[in-house]
C-alpha cells in the first residue's frame, strides 16, 4: 500500500505539472477547454503586455521572463480565488472568471489595467495592457468563438491607442 500511494502521488504531481506553466505557476492551455466546458455562464479576460517584444529587444529574454513572472503575481493579487489564470504563450493571458458577468469582468480588468500602469516592473518603469472581455453566453455559444471575439476586442484596445479594456461585441 505505501508502494501505491507513492506513486499515485508522483501520477498526480505529474499531471499537476503538465497543466502548469512553470514561469508564472498559471494553468497552461492543456486544461483550458475542459475548465470551461463544465461552466453555463463566465466571462474572459484576454490581454498582453503592451510592447513587449520591445521589452525583450531592449532588455534581453531573462528579463522578459521576470517581467512576466511580476505580472503575473500582480494579476494573482487582482483576481479572485474563485478565478482561473492562464498563460496562453509568449506575453498572452486569459483570466477565466467563473459565474461572472461583464460587468464585474471589467471592473476587475480595470484594477489589472490600473495596477500595472502605476506600479514599476522590473524594467524600471509601468507597464502597460492592453485587454479584452467577453461573455459567455453573451458574445459567443462556443469556447472557440468566445476567444475569438475577446481576441478582437483586444486587438480594438490596441487600434485605440493600447493601455485599455474593450469588451467584445455582442453576438448578432
Amino acid at each position: 500500500m505505501v508502494a501505491v500511494d507513492f506513486y499515485q502521488k508522483k501520477l498526480t504531481s505529474a499531471e499537476s505539472e503538465s497543466n502548469l506553466d512553470p514561469l508564472t505557476g498559471f494553468y497552461n492551455r492543456r486544461s483550458l477547454e475542459k475548465r470551461v466546458s463544465e461552466l453555463d455562464m463566465y466571462s474572459i479576460i484576454l490581454f498582453d503586455v503592451d510592447y513587449f517584444k520591445t521589452v525583450n529587444d531592449q532588455n534581453g529574454h531573462q528579463m522578459g521572463d521576470e517581467v512576466l513572472i511580476y505580472l503575473s503575481e500582480l494579476v494573482k493579487k487582482a483576481t479572485r480565488e474563485s478565478d482561473w489564470c492562464f498563460r496562453l504563450g509568449g506575453d498572452e493571458f486569459l483570466i477565466v472568471l467563473p459565474e461572472t458577468d461583464p460587468a464585474v469582468a471589467q471592473t476587475i480588468a480595470e484594477r489589472i489595467r490600473r495596477t500595472a500602469e502605476d506600479a514599476s516592473s522590473p524594467i524600471g518603469e509601468p507597464l502597460t495592457v492592453s485587454i479584452g472581455i467577453g461573455h459567455f453566453p453573451t458574445n459567443a455559444q462556443q469556447f472557440s468563438e468566445l476567444v475569438k471575439v475577446t481576441d478582437e476586442a483586444l486587438y480594438r484596445a490596441k487600434q485605440l491607442g493600447r493601455n485599455r479594456v474593450v469588451m467584445a461585441r455582442r453576438r448578432e
